[in-house]
Formats: structure tokens, sequence, C-alpha cells
């Protein structure tokens, strides 16, 4: 029987094409994972990637409308390894806000592809940070101002312009995710002089990448009550009484004033 010759083309042709399997483990470490929508900022994360196969060349990307960053090939050897990841969100994800999931792909220059998945939110600059509720004393001297950022973002160079009718002041602050300052403020006690206690609003103008928004909170002047008395008298025949109270607080109070004279001396007594 005579052996049937087969072109080596055409068995090349129908051999089946294998690529090895790109062996990672990946811990996505969240480093700043919210997108300020007017900012347009990456969402960041650091991957811890453990190879168990041989070192490669890789990128990577995501076909979802959504660049990735580093740029190009980077290294992964074998063992672990970290890479810093940036994900720039398009048009599409920043028209609204909301949390998105979205699939990346780490391709390798032999190894084939790996494949998962990455979560971000979208957030409006107006809703990031937010003026905790402070309270003032009448004697107070200073104040501290509480503004916290609400979001997972690192936020640097944030200028902050805040007025109320106890205070103006001017501050330029970094902000780590979630990071609560308390920003000391000089209290202008000529402003508070005739204030009665209660609530009053503060005001915040908050300006990143020029980019600008207005925030309010409450300040709460408490009660104070207290009165001063002074007493003046002149007069050898008729003795002349003068008292007089002063409200040193800064709530209405009740002052009763009571002079006891006897019979004789109520006959030339005379109030006003």
């Amino acid at each position: 029987m005579k052996a049937k010759f087969i072109p080596l083309f055409l068995l090349l042709i129908t051999l089946p094409l294998v690529s090895a399997e790109f062996n990672l483990e990946i811990e996505k470490i969240d480093k700043g994972s919210v997108v300020i929508k007017e900012l347009r900022n990456p969402a960041m994360f650091d991957f811890v990637i453990k190879n168990t196969g041989d070192s490669d060349y890789a990128q990577i990307y995501s076909l979802v409308g959504v660049s990735m960053a580093p740029k190009g090939t980077f290294f992964i050897p074998l063992g672990k390894s970290t890479v810093h990841v940036r994900a720039y969100l398009g048009d599409e994800f920043l028209e609204r806000e909301g949390v998105y999931i979205f699939e990346y792909q780490i391709k390798g220059e032999t190894r084939g592809i790996f494949q998962d998945q990455l979560t971000v939110r979208v957030v409006p600059l107006a809703d990031v940070f937010e003026i905790k509720p402070v309270n003032i004393n009448p004697d107070d001297e200073i104040v501290n101002v509480n503004l916290k950022n609400n979001v997972n973002s690192y936020l640097e160079n944030v200028k902050i312009s805040l007025s109320s009718q106890f205070f103006e002041a001017d501050e330029v602050i970094n902000f780590k995710p979630f990071e609560k300052v308390a920003i000391p403020i000089k209290i202008d006690k000529s402003k508070i002089t005739k204030l009665r206690a209660g609530p009053y609003p503060v005001y915040a103008e908050i300006s990143l990448d020029k980019i600008a928004v207005k925030i309010e909170g409450t300040i709460n002047y408490l009660e104070k009550e207290g009165t001063s008395v002074t007493r003046d008298t002149d007069g050898l025949i008729i003795e002349k009484s003068t008292v007089k109270e002063t409200n040193e607080g800064n709530v209405p109070v009740t002052s009763t004033i009571e002079i006891k004279k006897d019979v004789l001396s109520r006959l030339f007594t005379s109030y006003s």
C-alpha cells in the first residue's frame, strides 16, 4: 500500500493554535475608585500580581470605553509584583452618577489574556464635601470648622472660602479619602455682639481644578444667660438710689428689682 503524502503547509494550517494561559492572581487595592464627573479624574488601584507562570511583558486595556494606564507594555515577573493602575472613564460613563462595573484585560506577549472586572463610582463635585455642624460659645475666640471628604478619592489643592456671621476665611487643603479636616478660624467678636443664640448658616465655596461649587452647613450659637448689677447712691437728706441691670448673655432674660423701705421711707420714694 502506498503512503499518502500530505503537504507540510497544509499540515501547519490544520494544527490548532495553542497559546499558554496567563496564570495570574490579582489583589486589587482601592487607592481612589471615585471619579468626580466635572473633574474627570482617574480611578486608581494598586494591582498586587502573583504570577505562577513564566515572566512576561503585558498590556492592560478595556474594550468598553475606558482608557487604562500604564500605557504600553510593563513587565510581570515570576512571583509577586505591584502595578499602579489608573482607569479614565469615557463620556458615556460620565453622563450620569452611579456605580459601574466594567471588564478589563491583561494581555501578555507570550502568555495569553487574563480577564477581570473593576468597580468605580461617579459622583458630582457638590456631593463630595460636607460641613459638619459646629458649636460656638459666646466666650470662644477660635472655632474649628470641620470639612469632610465623603468619597474614596485623594483630592489635592482644594481651595475653600468660608463665610458666616461669625467669620470669613480662605484655605487651601489636601484631603485623603473620607478624611475630616478641622479648620481653625478666629471669630470676629465685633460681628457677634448683637447676635442671639440659635442656628446660623455657614457657606463654603469649594474650587478644584477651576471647577467651583457652593455648599452650606450650620453653626449653633449656644446660649449664655447672665446679668450684671450696678448700684449708685447719692444725696444726704433725700437718698437717691439707681439700680442698673445689664443682660450680658445672648438670650432674653427676666429681671426683678426689689427695694424694701419702711413706712416713712416709702413717703419719699419714687420709681422710674
